[in-house]
């Protein structure tokens, strides 16, 4: 595959360059924030908030793995927001570690959270 690139576009790779003395890194995409929130009848919402550029997230809580579902882009920033609400098997109220994976084109990130769920009635 042959990319193409303007000349504005490599003049600014070229500053960057020689300002730095490297080319500037390409990061996988990350999590900004994740909360977990119990609702009636034992279902568990889960909600993750993401760099711009993620594709893919997957929750890891109580030995499960849940993949998120994109629910929003914001158009300032492009950050996304993903959710699911499941069931809330082996999981109560209190602290909780949550490990969410994100992946993008430029690769894979997974950060743990410790966060409190909290019944919202």
């Amino acid at each position: 595959m042959i990319r193409t690139t303007t000349a504005l576009a490599t003049a600014a790779l070229g500053a960057a360059v020689a300002l730095t003395g490297a080319a500037p890194a390409l990061a996988a995409p990350h999590v900004r924030d994740v909360d977990a929130e119990l609702h009636p009848g034992g279902w568990l919402h889960l909600s993750a908030e993401t760099s711009a550029g993620a594709r893919r997230l997957t929750f890891h809580v109580a030995g499960r793995s849940i993949r998120g579902r994109l629910t929003d882009i914001d158009r300032e920033d492009r950050t996304r927001e993903f959710e699911r609400t499941v069931r809330a098997r082996g999981v109560g109220t209190g602290t909780r570690s949550i490990r969410v994976r994100v992946c993008g084109r430029r690769g894979c990130s997974t950060q743990t959270f410790r966060t409190f769920v909290e019944r919202d009635d």
